[in-house]
Protein backbone atom coordinates (compact mmCIF):
# COMPACT_ATOMS: atom_id res chain seq x y z
CA UNK A 1 0.00 0.00 0.00
CA UNK A 2 1.42 3.29 -1.06
CA UNK A 3 2.08 5.79 1.65
CA UNK A 4 0.68 9.23 0.76
CA UNK A 5 3.24 11.97 0.70
CA UNK A 6 2.85 15.71 0.88
CA UNK A 7 3.47 17.27 -2.49
CA UNK A 8 5.28 20.61 -2.46
CA UNK A 9 3.02 23.58 -2.95
CA UNK A 10 3.40 25.12 -6.40
CA UNK A 11 5.44 28.29 -6.53
CA UNK A 12 3.21 31.32 -7.09
CA UNK A 13 3.55 32.84 -10.53
CA UNK A 14 4.38 36.55 -10.29
CA UNK A 15 1.62 38.75 -11.63
CA UNK A 16 2.36 41.90 -13.59
CA UNK A 17 0.33 44.80 -14.86
CA UNK A 18 -0.97 44.39 -18.43
CA UNK A 19 1.86 44.73 -20.94
CA UNK A 20 4.58 44.09 -18.35
CA UNK A 21 6.47 40.90 -17.52
CA UNK A 22 9.57 39.80 -15.67
CA UNK A 23 11.45 40.38 -18.93
CA UNK A 24 10.51 44.06 -19.13
CA UNK A 25 7.96 45.95 -21.22
CA UNK A 26 6.55 42.91 -23.00
CA UNK A 27 3.86 44.73 -25.00
CA UNK A 28 3.88 48.54 -25.25
CA UNK A 29 0.64 48.37 -27.23
CA UNK A 30 -1.13 46.50 -24.41
CA UNK A 31 0.16 48.85 -21.73
CA UNK A 32 -0.80 51.99 -23.70
CA UNK A 33 -4.25 50.59 -24.50
CA UNK A 34 -4.87 49.60 -20.87
CA UNK A 35 -3.63 52.97 -19.63
CA UNK A 36 -6.11 54.86 -21.80
CA UNK A 37 -8.92 52.46 -20.94
CA UNK A 38 -8.47 53.13 -17.22
CA UNK A 39 -8.60 56.89 -17.84
CA UNK A 40 -11.54 56.63 -20.23
CA UNK A 41 -14.35 57.01 -17.73
CA UNK A 42 -12.70 58.78 -14.84
CA UNK A 43 -11.36 62.17 -13.84
CA UNK A 44 -7.68 63.05 -13.53
CA UNK A 45 -5.14 65.85 -13.30
CA UNK A 46 -2.04 65.86 -15.51
CA UNK A 47 1.05 68.02 -15.03
CA UNK A 48 3.86 68.08 -17.59
CA UNK A 49 7.15 69.98 -17.45
CA UNK A 50 9.44 70.11 -20.47
CA UNK A 51 12.93 71.62 -20.72
CA UNK A 52 14.84 72.08 -23.96
CA UNK A 53 18.61 72.47 -23.84
CA UNK A 54 20.82 73.86 -26.58
CA UNK A 55 23.92 72.07 -27.78
CA UNK A 56 26.08 74.02 -25.30
CA UNK A 57 23.92 72.94 -22.35
CA UNK A 58 22.10 76.24 -21.86
CA UNK A 59 18.33 76.23 -21.43
CA UNK A 60 16.58 77.20 -24.62
CA UNK A 61 13.01 76.99 -23.35
CA UNK A 62 10.85 75.58 -20.61
CA UNK A 63 7.16 74.76 -20.72
CA UNK A 64 4.48 73.60 -18.35
CA UNK A 65 1.09 72.06 -19.01
CA UNK A 66 -1.72 71.51 -16.51
CA UNK A 67 -4.85 69.57 -17.45
CA UNK A 68 -7.85 69.02 -15.17
CA UNK A 69 -10.28 66.55 -16.69
CA UNK A 70 -13.66 65.53 -15.29
CA UNK A 71 -15.26 62.22 -16.29
CA UNK A 72 -16.27 61.96 -19.94
CA UNK A 73 -19.00 64.41 -20.86
CA UNK A 74 -18.36 66.73 -17.90
CA UNK A 75 -15.70 69.02 -19.25
CA UNK A 76 -12.01 69.81 -18.85
CA UNK A 77 -9.59 72.70 -18.38
CA UNK A 78 -6.01 73.05 -19.57
CA UNK A 79 -3.30 75.70 -19.40
CA UNK A 80 0.02 75.53 -21.27
CA UNK A 81 2.80 78.09 -20.92
CA UNK A 82 6.21 78.44 -22.55
CA UNK A 83 9.21 80.56 -21.60
CA UNK A 84 12.23 81.11 -23.79
CA UNK A 85 12.59 80.73 -27.53
CA UNK A 86 9.73 78.83 -29.13
CA UNK A 87 10.00 76.07 -31.72
CA UNK A 88 8.77 78.38 -34.49
CA UNK A 89 8.83 82.17 -34.93
CA UNK A 90 5.66 81.86 -37.01
CA UNK A 91 3.55 81.13 -33.93
CA UNK A 92 4.93 83.15 -30.98
CA UNK A 93 2.32 81.82 -28.58
CA UNK A 94 3.38 81.92 -24.93
CA UNK A 95 0.18 80.73 -23.25
CA UNK A 96 -2.76 78.61 -24.34
CA UNK A 97 -5.87 78.02 -22.24
CA UNK A 98 -8.77 75.74 -23.03
CA UNK A 99 -12.03 74.97 -21.28
CA UNK A 100 -15.01 72.79 -22.08
CA UNK A 101 -18.40 72.29 -20.52
CA UNK A 102 -18.51 68.78 -21.96
CA UNK A 103 -19.90 69.89 -25.29
CA UNK A 104 -18.19 72.98 -26.76
CA UNK A 105 -14.48 73.83 -26.49
CA UNK A 106 -13.29 77.39 -25.83
CA UNK A 107 -9.66 78.37 -26.53
CA UNK A 108 -7.69 81.48 -25.54
CA UNK A 109 -4.21 82.10 -26.98
CA UNK A 110 -1.81 84.75 -25.69
CA UNK A 111 1.03 85.86 -27.95
CA UNK A 112 4.50 87.15 -27.11
CA UNK A 113 3.49 90.71 -28.02
CA UNK A 114 0.64 90.64 -25.50
CA UNK A 115 -2.22 90.25 -27.96
CA UNK A 116 -4.90 87.64 -27.37
CA UNK A 117 -7.17 85.56 -29.59
CA UNK A 118 -10.23 83.63 -28.46
CA UNK A 119 -12.31 81.06 -30.29
CA UNK A 120 -14.96 78.44 -29.73
CA UNK A 121 -15.61 75.12 -31.45
CA UNK A 122 -19.05 73.62 -30.86
CA UNK A 123 -19.50 69.91 -30.27
CA UNK A 124 -15.78 69.04 -30.20
CA UNK A 125 -15.31 68.22 -26.51
CA UNK A 126 -15.40 64.46 -26.97
CA UNK A 127 -12.68 64.38 -29.62
CA UNK A 128 -10.47 66.81 -27.69
CA UNK A 129 -10.83 64.83 -24.47
CA UNK A 130 -9.84 61.70 -26.37
CA UNK A 131 -6.75 63.48 -27.68
CA UNK A 132 -5.84 64.64 -24.18
CA UNK A 133 -6.32 61.10 -22.90
CA UNK A 134 -4.01 59.72 -25.60
CA UNK A 135 -1.39 62.32 -24.77
CA UNK A 136 -1.03 61.12 -21.18
CA UNK A 137 1.07 58.12 -22.28
CA UNK A 138 4.71 58.51 -23.39
CA UNK A 139 4.91 59.18 -27.12
CA UNK A 140 8.04 57.07 -27.58
CA UNK A 141 6.64 54.04 -25.75
CA UNK A 142 6.42 52.09 -29.01
CA UNK A 143 10.20 52.22 -29.38
CA UNK A 144 10.63 50.08 -26.27
CA UNK A 145 10.17 46.39 -25.57
CA UNK A 146 11.58 43.48 -23.54
CA UNK A 147 14.97 43.77 -25.23
CA UNK A 148 15.70 47.29 -23.99
CA UNK A 149 13.69 47.67 -20.75
CA UNK A 150 13.64 46.37 -17.19
CA UNK A 151 10.77 46.11 -14.71
CA UNK A 152 11.05 46.35 -10.93
CA UNK A 153 8.08 45.55 -8.72
CA UNK A 154 7.70 47.30 -5.36
CA UNK A 155 5.10 47.84 -2.65
CA UNK A 156 4.04 51.20 -1.31
CA UNK A 157 1.17 52.01 1.05
CA UNK A 158 -0.19 48.50 0.60
CA UNK A 159 -0.30 48.71 -3.19
CA UNK A 160 1.81 47.08 -5.89
CA UNK A 161 3.72 49.32 -8.29
CA UNK A 162 6.17 48.83 -11.15
CA UNK A 163 9.20 50.82 -12.22
CA UNK A 164 9.94 50.52 -15.91
CA UNK A 165 13.24 51.79 -17.32
CA UNK A 166 14.72 51.60 -20.79
CA UNK A 167 16.95 53.24 -23.37
CA UNK A 168 16.94 53.08 -27.14
CA UNK A 169 18.58 54.74 -30.11
CA UNK A 170 17.20 55.42 -33.55
CA UNK A 171 18.31 57.31 -36.61
CA UNK A 172 15.16 59.40 -36.38
CA UNK A 173 15.32 60.60 -32.79
CA UNK A 174 18.79 59.85 -31.45
CA UNK A 175 19.13 58.53 -27.90
CA UNK A 176 15.88 58.23 -25.95
CA UNK A 177 15.53 57.10 -22.35
CA UNK A 178 12.23 56.36 -20.65
CA UNK A 179 11.27 55.95 -16.99
CA UNK A 180 7.72 55.02 -15.95
CA UNK A 181 5.87 54.25 -12.73
CA UNK A 182 2.90 51.97 -13.39
CA UNK A 183 0.20 50.84 -10.96
CA UNK A 184 -1.31 47.36 -10.79
CA UNK A 185 -4.13 48.28 -13.19
CA UNK A 186 -1.70 49.27 -15.93
CA UNK A 187 -2.11 53.01 -15.42
CA UNK A 188 1.10 54.96 -16.10
CA UNK A 189 1.08 57.36 -13.17
CA UNK A 190 4.42 59.04 -13.90
CA UNK A 191 6.82 59.03 -16.81
CA UNK A 192 9.98 60.88 -17.77
CA UNK A 193 11.49 60.96 -21.25
CA UNK A 194 14.93 62.27 -22.16
CA UNK A 195 15.84 62.67 -25.81
CA UNK A 196 19.40 63.47 -26.83
CA UNK A 197 20.14 64.57 -30.36
CA UNK A 198 23.47 65.13 -32.04
CA UNK A 199 25.44 68.06 -30.54
CA UNK A 200 25.36 69.58 -34.02
CA UNK A 201 21.59 70.03 -33.76
CA UNK A 202 20.01 73.25 -32.50
CA UNK A 203 18.49 71.39 -29.54
CA UNK A 204 20.71 68.71 -28.10
CA UNK A 205 18.45 67.50 -25.32
CA UNK A 206 14.78 67.60 -24.37
CA UNK A 207 13.54 66.37 -21.00
CA UNK A 208 9.82 65.89 -20.38
CA UNK A 209 8.22 64.70 -17.13
CA UNK A 210 4.51 63.93 -16.69
CA UNK A 211 2.58 63.08 -13.54
CA UNK A 212 -1.05 62.00 -13.16
CA UNK A 213 -2.94 62.57 -9.93
CA UNK A 214 -6.48 62.78 -8.55
CA UNK A 215 -7.38 59.57 -10.39
CA UNK A 216 -11.03 58.69 -9.70
CA UNK A 217 -11.25 61.87 -7.64
CA UNK A 218 -13.68 64.75 -7.89
CA UNK A 219 -12.27 67.07 -10.56
CA UNK A 220 -14.42 70.11 -11.33
CA UNK A 221 -12.93 72.29 -14.10
CA UNK A 222 -14.12 75.79 -13.15
CA UNK A 223 -15.35 78.03 -15.95
CA UNK A 224 -12.75 80.79 -16.59
CA UNK A 225 -14.02 84.37 -16.79
CA UNK A 226 -12.54 84.87 -20.27
CA UNK A 227 -15.00 82.36 -21.73
CA UNK A 228 -17.71 85.01 -21.40
CA UNK A 229 -15.80 87.16 -23.92
CA UNK A 230 -16.09 84.59 -26.70
CA UNK A 231 -19.04 86.16 -28.48
CA UNK A 232 -19.08 84.21 -31.75
CA UNK A 233 -18.84 80.45 -31.15
CA UNK A 234 -18.85 79.71 -34.87
CA UNK A 235 -15.88 81.82 -35.98
CA UNK A 236 -12.30 82.01 -34.73
CA UNK A 237 -10.80 85.36 -33.76
CA UNK A 238 -8.14 86.48 -36.28
CA UNK A 239 -4.61 85.55 -35.29
CA UNK A 240 -2.76 88.76 -34.30
CA UNK A 241 0.31 88.30 -36.49
CA UNK A 242 2.29 91.10 -38.10
CA UNK A 243 0.68 90.48 -41.45
CA UNK A 244 -2.81 90.38 -39.99
CA UNK A 245 -3.82 87.89 -42.66
CA UNK A 246 -3.66 84.65 -40.70
CA UNK A 247 -6.58 83.26 -38.77
CA UNK A 248 -6.34 81.51 -35.45
CA UNK A 249 -5.92 77.74 -35.70
CA UNK A 250 -9.11 75.77 -36.00
CA UNK A 251 -9.48 73.51 -33.00
CA UNK A 252 -11.41 70.99 -35.04
CA UNK A 253 -8.95 70.71 -37.90
CA UNK A 254 -5.52 71.47 -36.43
CA UNK A 255 -3.79 68.15 -35.72
CA UNK A 256 -3.45 67.38 -32.05
CA UNK A 257 0.16 67.52 -30.98
CA UNK A 258 1.79 65.82 -28.08
CA UNK A 259 5.16 66.50 -26.55
CA UNK A 260 7.00 65.47 -29.69
CA UNK A 261 5.52 68.15 -31.93
CA UNK A 262 4.18 65.50 -34.27
CA UNK A 263 0.52 64.85 -34.90
CA UNK A 264 -0.98 62.25 -32.60
CA UNK A 265 -0.41 58.76 -33.98
CA UNK A 266 -3.36 57.14 -35.76
CA UNK A 267 -5.81 54.84 -34.06
CA UNK A 268 -3.25 52.05 -33.98
CA UNK A 269 -1.97 53.80 -30.84
CA UNK A 270 0.94 55.96 -29.79
CA UNK A 271 2.55 52.65 -28.95
CA UNK A 272 3.45 52.12 -32.59
CA UNK A 273 7.01 52.84 -33.62
CA UNK A 274 7.87 56.28 -35.06
CA UNK A 275 8.10 56.48 -38.82
CA UNK A 276 10.26 58.45 -41.21
CA UNK A 277 7.49 61.02 -41.45
CA UNK A 278 8.54 62.22 -38.00
CA UNK A 279 12.15 62.87 -38.99
CA UNK A 280 12.02 66.65 -38.64
CA UNK A 281 9.58 66.74 -35.73
CA UNK A 282 10.52 68.82 -32.71
CA UNK A 283 9.03 68.36 -29.26
CA UNK A 284 5.88 70.40 -28.79
CA UNK A 285 4.81 72.08 -25.59
CA UNK A 286 1.08 71.91 -26.00
CA UNK A 287 -1.91 69.66 -25.50
CA UNK A 288 -4.88 69.51 -27.86
CA UNK A 289 -6.49 71.48 -29.37
CA UNK A 290 -3.54 73.81 -29.72
CA UNK A 291 -1.63 74.97 -32.78
CA UNK A 292 1.27 73.07 -34.26
CA UNK A 293 4.39 75.00 -33.27
CA UNK A 294 7.11 73.04 -35.06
Amino acid sequence: MAVPTDEPAPMPVPEFAPGLSERGLASPETLARTHRSVLGGTSFVMRTNTTRLAANGSTRSTSTTLVRTAPAGRGFLYVAEQNGSGPSPRAPIVRVEGWSDGNDVFVKQTYANGTVSRSSRPNTAEQVRYSIQRGTAPYFIGSFGPANTTVERFRQNGSTWYRVAGTTRSELFGNVSLRMTVDSRGLIRRHRTTREESPAKNRSRTVSATRLSAIDGVVVPDRPAWVDNVTDPRAATPNPTTSGSTRAPNATTTPTTNRTGTADPPATESAQRPTAANRTAAESWVVAPMPVTS
